[in-house]
């Protein structure tokens, strides 16, 4: 690599964030595997090795991973997530600030190191629905004013489970008849063909033995 490549890439390196030789250095994440974490901001090591001058150049870079529901807010410097809910009726009035937390799986963190922020209010507002059944907007709130604001909906128990029955039970009866046609296509277009196909071999067949002493016949009486 030439001088003008390895400087470009000390200058860039020199952009991103540092990382205080003083301080204890962050377990990072792989890059490749940010997918298959929840809302937030990680460390993640970057590494490149310059063959030239046989040195391997690292940073710590900090990737912030979203989600639908995800909020950031760059003048908090902090982010705030949380997903919607399903509940059963008439249990979201008796939850606490805790619990909503816990049943939203809510979480706020810094956008420059990833560390945690405390959600100081979970605040609860009744949206509307029936007497059995409820759906309320819920706000969770940091102490820099970042929210996030989900829906809570309550459904009778029994109606859940009902709707989960019917459902399972229309993917049966919709698998059942998607394989009587199945059969029947197996049956018409792949079966009967190979029966009369059988069956015309084997006549003729016959016919060619007819044919055969007929004509041995006829030979003999020639002779």
């Amino acid at each position: 690599m030439s001088r003008i490549g390895i400087v470009l890439v000390a200058v860039l390196l020199l952009l991103l964030p540092s990382v205080s030789a003083s301080a204890q250095a962050p377990d990072t994440v792989n890059a490749d595997d940010l997918s298959e974490y929840r809302a937030g901001t990680y460390p993640v090591q970057i590494k490149y090795y310059d063959e030239a001058s046989g040195q391997t150049l690292e940073k710590i870079v900090y990737m912030t991973v979203y989600y639908p529901n995800t909020i950031t807010d760059a003048d908090s410097n902090e982010g705030i997530d949380a997903m919607d809910v399903l509940l059963d009726a008439d249990v979201v009035k008796g939850l606490s600030q805790q619990e909503l937390i816990a049943k939203a799986q809510a979480k706020a963190w810094r956008l420059s190191d990833g560390s945690a922020v405390e959600i100081t209010e979970a605040i609860v507002e009744y949206v509307g629905g029936s007497a059995d059944s409820g759906q309320y907007s819920v706000t969770f709130r940091t102490a820099a004013g970042t929210t996030n604001t989900v829906t809570f909906l309550e459904a009778p128990h029994s109606q859940i489970l009902v709707q989960n029955e019917t459902y399972i039970a229309d993917s049966l009866s919709m698998s059942n008849q998607v394989m009587d046609w199945v059969y029947l296509a197996v049956f018409v277009f792949v079966f009967i063909p190979i029966v009369l196909i059988v069956a015309a071999l084997v006549r003729m067949m016959v016919l060619v033995r007819k044919t055969k002493r007929l004509l041995y016949t006829e030979y003999n009486r020639e002779i």
